[in-house]
């Protein structure tokens, strides 16, 4: 439910979103749809083989990596290939991560895949020896 309450839009708020649809105006649809994806950027390849930083590459998962933002790219989350940014400080090893996985078969190291209740993970060891080791 939507309140608006103590709500004190200024004129130019008015006026930017009550355009209408379609209309040629700097907060058009288009020019936003535009600019989203502008944002977004392309799509760099369809699997991940290196962990990228903002700055610098980092060919190594095992490399230290500190106060950083990475940009990953999903190989297939949800079948679309998509981009997300994960803070360091936010990555958690898990070693239950092959309760949830059906089938680790075809993985490949650095692989993201999608867990549940939302959660991802990215595969770290793949092996005989694989023992679910996940970030």
């Amino acid at each position: 439910m939507l309140t608006t309450d103590d709500a004190n839009p200024t004129l130019d708020m008015i006026n930017r979103f009550s355009s209408v649809a379609g209309e040629e105006s700097e907060h058009s649809a288009e020019y936003m749809l535009a600019s989203v994806e502008l944002m977004i950027g392309k799509i760099r390849s369809s699997s991940l083989k290196v962990i990228r930083q903002r700055h610098r590459p980092c060919h190594a998962a095992s490399q230290k990596i500190q106060n950083t933002i990475l940009d990953v790219q999903l190989k297939q989350l949800m079948n679309m290939a998509r981009e997300i940014q994960v803070r360091v400080r936010d990555l958690q090893e898990s070693a239950e991560i092959f309760q949830v996985l059906d089938s680790y078969k075809g993985k490949d190291p650095y692989d993201l895949v999608a867990l549940a209740h939302g959660d991802v993970g990215v595969i770290t060891n793949v092996g005989p020896q694989w023992n679910g080791e996940a970030y």
